[in-house]
């Protein structure tokens, strides 16, 4: 058992089919997040286990902090628990609901501003807050270039089509897929 789901390990090519189908009831596989615009990774900042620590966009460095399980709920919405830990999530901060408020890591308490539900868009997914229905975005400030790294992560009004100009910045891979 992790935390209160029921986990089972998965192939990183499984979880991304699982986390696109839907078609799941609970899965675990350890990956990493890429931005295919950048060619960056979802990295937590300087690898430290903190509450409120930054997470952002970073090239691969094969670290534990740059890696990934999910945690599946019934509904087959996912937290995103980063490896280093084992115990925190990417988490919108105080389950805000405005554009720009940032993606941190926190210690996992599965609410809604911790989960996500991912969604096929051009060549990866976006994921959508259960909380908020926005989009995890990197913040980017050569926009509309690919972000940089060390573009902090937060969420944004979700994309609607892969041909949108934003999705350099909210379409992600999920373990390199």
């Amino acid at each position: 058992m992790f935390g209160h789901f029921p986990v089972m390990r998965y192939s990183a090519a499984a979880a991304m089919t699982l986390l696109v189908s839907g078609h799941f009831n609970s899965a675990r596989a350890e990956f990493n997040i890429s931005n295919p615009s950048s060619g960056l990774v979802v990295d937590i900042v300087g690898g430290l286990p903190n509450d409120f620590q930054p997470v952002i966009l970073f090239r691969s460095n094969g670290g534990k902090h740059q890696l990934f399980e999910q945690a599946v709920e019934t509904d087959g919405s996912f937290s995103l628990v980063a490896q280093h830990t084992g115990n925190t999530c990417l988490d919108v901060v105080g389950a805000a609901q405005q554009d720009g408020v940032p993606v941190i890591q926190f210690r996992c308490h599965f609410g809604p501003n911790q989960r996500w539900r991912s969604e096929p868009m051009g060549n990866g997914v976006i994921l959508r807050s259960v909380s908020s229905r926005k989009c995890l975005d990197a913040g980017n400030a050569d926009f509309p270039a690919p972000p940089r790294s060390e573009a902090r992560l937060q969420q944004w009004t979700c994309i609607t089509s892969a041909h949108d100009a934003n999705s350099v910045n909210q379409i992600f891979r999920l373990g390199g897929f």
